[in-house]
C-alpha cells in the first residue's frame, strides 16, 4: 500500500476540520462537496492508496449522520471498489448505518446482521443504542 505525502494528510486534516463545521452548522451539501475535495487529493489507483479505506469509511459515517444521509451512497460505492478485509465488520455496520438513516430498514437490518455476526455483537459497542435496539427487535421478528 502507498501512503499519501505529509502535506496531503496535512490538508486532509484540515478538510477534516472544515467537514465537521460544516456538519455542525447543519450544511451537508458543504461538508459532501468538502469530502469530495478530499477524496480527489487521494491518488489513483485509490485501491493501492492505505488510506483510501479509513477516507471512505469516516465520509460513510459523517454523511450517514448528517441531515442528508443519502449522500453516504456515494461512498458506501466508492467502499465497494476498495480492498476491504472480509473479517471487518465496520464497513457492513456502518452501511447498516447509512441504511438506517435514510429509512432502507430491510437494508440496514441485513448490513447490522452481517456485522454483528461478525464481530459476534462488538460492532455495536460505543455506537448510538438506537441502532442496536432496532437490530435486536428486527432479528427477533425474523424468528
Amino acid at each position: 500500500m502507498k501512503s499519501v505525502s505529509d502535506e496531503v494528510m496535512q490538508e486532509l486534516r484540515g478538510l477534516g476540520s472544515d467537514v465537521r463545521e460544516a456538519l455542525k452548522n447543519g450544511d451537508a451539501d458543504k461538508a459532501q462537496s468538502l469530502l469530495e475535495r478530499g477524496w480527489k487529493l487521494i491518488p489513483e489507483p485509490k485501491a493501492e492508496c492505505d488510506i483510501s479505506i479509513s477516507k471512505a469509511l469516516a465520509s460513510i459515517r459523517l454523511m450517514a449522520q448528517s441531515n442528508k444521509p443519502q449522500l453516504a451512497v456515494r461512498w458506501i460505492d466508492e467502499l465497494k471498489k476498495l480492498p476491504v478485509s472480509k473479517i471487518d465488520a465496520e464497513p457492513d455496520f456502518l452501511m447498516g448505518v447509512a441504511y438506517f438513516e435514510m429509512g432502507d430498514l430491510d437494508g440496514a437490518f441485513a448490513h447490522f446482521d452481517k456485522s454483528s455476526k461478525m464481530s459476534k455483537g462488538r460492532c455495536f459497542q460505543g455506537e448510538d443504542k438506537k441502532y442496536q435496539e432496532f437490530y435486536k427487535k428486527h432479528a427477533a421478528g425474523k424468528k
